[in-house]
């Protein structure tokens, strides 16, 4: 199976360093392109053997699955120069929450597609991936994707409807779950002494544990507040102020990641419209 990533940005190289460091993917095997050529020049240092193509032309026609690793405004332009070159037998895989089939069964008329959706997590093998294909995807096609992603990931399969909420609650998510904390840290810096260093790895080492806990004793979040906030405590106090201010806050993150989402994928439509009138 030969691999190619259209993109080494982000998303790109977590791709490839996952595929070649799990021997999912050959070095020979694999065909790189990106925009910046001197991106690439990382990849021979410790890839020598991977195949760093001189335009996307060359990854399409060298490749059986294709992932296009590139930010919604550039994937028509870039889709359209290499369809051409494209060959029935092929997947095409979106790296990109905001594209949807009806664009790629319209660039990719025919051929097998997919969007997927790694999680920056994935750099430390602990991530959801999720994964939608378009009704020309073989089951052959879809179990090599869930292998490929299945290298550092836990691949969902899940309709393209439910690709928005599901991308907040898995790619999103370290994000905002690291502002929450960092708020937190910087609340409990304005109350105590000691370092930043020093509270940060406090609640680190307790968000691991409260992970542990729902992971290995298969303990759902609240039971772990009940075991914590005993009647009349002081966890107790605290969770109720998170009761009740949090379910607004999270209602209106929600609300609006929803909203640009559909305003990115209006603008990304709009775009491809006019490039085809």
């Amino acid at each position: 199976m030969k691999v190619g990533i259209i993109g080494f940005g982000s998303m790109g190289s977590m791709l490839m360093h996952k595929f070649l460091e799990a021997g999912t993917v050959l070095e020979e095997d694999l065909f790189i392109s990106n925009r910046t050529q001197e991106k690439l020049v990382e990849i021979f240092q410790k890839y020598p053997k991977v195949n760093i193509c001189n335009n996307n032309a060359d990854v399409v026609s060298s490749s059986d699955i294709i992932f296009y690793c590139v930010k919604p405004s550039d994937m028509r332009e870039v889709a359209e120069s290499t369809k051409k070159f494209v060959r029935k037998g092929q997947h095409i895989c979106a790296v990109n929450a905001c594209i949807r089939f009806n664009q790629l069964n319209s660039l990719f008329p025919d051929l097998s597609c997919s969007i997927v959706i790694p999680s920056v997590t994935g750099e430390v093998n602990k991530s959801v991936t999720l994964a939608a294909f378009n009704q020309q995807s073989t089951e052959k096609e879809i179990a090599c994707i869930k292998t490929l992603m299945d290298s550092f990931s836990s691949v969902t399969i899940i309709p393209e409807n439910e690709l928005g909420i599901c991308t907040d609650l898995t790619s999103c998510m370290p994000g905002f779950i690291a502002s929450i904390f960092s708020i937190i840290v910087e609340e409990a810096l304005s109350r105590s002494n000691l370092s930043k260093e020093e509270i940060h790895n406090m609640i680190i080492t307790t968000i691991l544990g409260t992970s542990k806990l729902c992971v290995d004793q298969k303990m759902p979040f609240d039971q772990i507040v009940e075991r914590v906030a005993t009647k009349g405590g002081i966890t107790e106090e605290g969770t109720k102020v998170i009761r009740s201010d949090f379910p607004q806050i999270v209602k209106t993150l929600f609300q609006h990641t929803k909203e640009r989402r559909e305003r990115t994928m209006l603008n990304w439509a709009g775009y491809f419209s006019k490039k085809n009138e």
